[in-house]
């Protein structure tokens, strides 16, 4: 490669610089010695005016020979020998592709491994997996420092989350309904397999919990139902006529998969479901009162339209229960009998 000498911008008619990476003095034409800063770049001291400044030899090249169309800040080293600074061998890019190129990445990894920063297991692995890693090996002093940190700043949670939920309130809602619509099958199986195998532990703890917030929740429930009683009312309404179809296939394919199980539960709580139905009535007479007068005149339209229906399902009611209530029957009687 033949020899090209030019001017140094800025210092024009005292330095010349070379493609080969050499610099000289105009006057007595003497070679300057360079020498590499902390092991690194090589640089040269250069003076004007009385005034000394320290320069980086590969950016003196790169700004006399290399071109820069596009204002890059940044000179590379194709060849990544930084002593090599030929004009063929050097060229401007920004700062992720100076700091990614070539096989950075891997000296980086090995001088770490050398220097003890990272053990070998974790060599060579992306982030994803990384991450996986690690925690597994400091699960427990993971888990200690989140304990702790909630802890000491459970106020600024708190304020952060109402903040957060206020801010994003209708993004959540959106973002939720369209992912319960493209994974609602998804996660109804989810739940029921979740829920068949870890049934007897939700049970326990949802009964100790309504054992330990029995008076909070029935407080809240009554202020609560009172304040949103009519916007309940007109939701409850709104989300049936919508999902009417829905709720229907919902309920008998529910009842197909649990139908051995409730009846089950019956045989075995048989006493405990008639006590409980007891209690409610009584609890609840008036209320049931009330609903059978206002809604007098549905009923009897009701029976009027589905009476060969009803008919039928009394009948086969009857067939099916006849000695149940025949016992219940004797039962009665002999509870309830009048001496004479």
């Amino acid at each position: 490669m033949k020899e090209i000498w030019k001017d140094i911008i800025g210092f024009e008619g005292i330095y010349e610089i070379s493609n080969l990476g050499r610099i000289r003095r105009i006057k007595t034409g003497r070679i300057l010695s360079t020498r590499r800063s902390d092991g690194w770049y090589i640089t040269v001291t250069l003076y004007k005016d009385k005034k000394r400044y320290g320069k980086s030899l590969h950016r003196l090249v790169a700004e006399t020979f290399v071109p820069n169309p596009y204002n890059l800040p940044e000179v590379n080293h194709i060849d990544e020998d930084k002593i090599n600074n030929r004009a063929d061998n050097l060229e401007f890019c920004d700062h992720k592709y100076n700091v990614n190129y070539g096989t950075i990445k891997d000296r980086i990894r090995n001088t770490r491994l050398k220097n003890g920063h990272i053990n070998e297991e974790y060599s060579g692995l992306d982030k994803k997996s990384y991450g996986k890693k690690y925690y597994q090996y400091h699960k427990e002093e993971i888990k200690e420092y989140n304990k702790k940190y909630r802890e000491e700043h459970k106020e600024e949670l708190k304020e952060k989350r109402k903040k957060y939920y206020q801010d994003c309130k209708e993004d959540r809602i959106t973002y939720g309904k369209k992912y319960y619509q493209d994974c609602k099958e998804e996660i109804r199986e989810k739940k029921r397999a979740y829920y068949i195998k870890h049934k007897e532990e939700i049970k326990e703890k949802s009964n100790k919990y309504r054992e330990d917030h029995k008076e909070d929740k029935n407080e809240y429930g009554k202020k609560y139902y009172q304040e949103h009683k009519e916007e309940r009312k007109e939701y409850g309404k709104k989300y049936r006529e919508e999902h009417k179809e829905e709720r229907k296939e919902y309920g008998k394919k529910y009842y197909q998969d649990c139908k051995e199980e409730m009846k089950k539960y019956k045989e075995t709580h048989k006493e405990e479901i008639k006590e409980y139905g007891k209690k409610y009535r009584e609890e609840h007479k008036e209320y049931f009162k009330k609903y059978r007068e206002e809604h007098k005149e549905y009923f009897k339209k009701y029976r009027e339209e589905h009476k060969e229906e009803l008919k039928e399902k009394r009948k086969k009611y009857y067939q099916e229960h006849k000695e149940d209530r025949i016992e219940y029957g004797k039962k009665y009687y002999q509870e309830h009998k009048v001496k004479k």
